[in-house]
């Protein structure tokens, strides 16, 4: 079914592409960005502080050589990291979400 399929964007040689450099920590924080959720939703679905998902971001951030949170959305976007099921981010990532 078109539901279980990972997006194109993504997926490519079962890699993660320019999210490789991530933890899974970090990994879980773009999954929930992804959804759309705010920082304190964030905190909230991973059983932490505010502050600490504001210092993933900042380390995602590094990582991916961006500086604002819009630039993220963008690259979300562009990546096509919208359509996961917590289980094929699990998959595909190792995330804890």
């Amino acid at each position: 079914s078109a539901s279980g399929e990972v997006p194109a964007g993504l997926l490519i040689e079962h890699s993660l592409g320019p999210l490789e450099s991530l933890s899974p920590t970090e990994l879980a924080v773009l999954y929930f960005f992804a959804r759309g959720q705010t920082r304190g939703e964030i905190a909230h679905a991973m059983n932490r502080s505010e502050h600490t998902v504001h210092e993933h971001f900042k380390g995602i951030h590094a990582k991916m050589n961006i500086s604002r949170q819009q630039d993220l959305a963008a690259l979300v976007a562009e990546l096509g990291l919208r359509g996961f099921t917590p289980q094929q981010w699990r998959l595909l990532t190792g995330a804890p979400v």
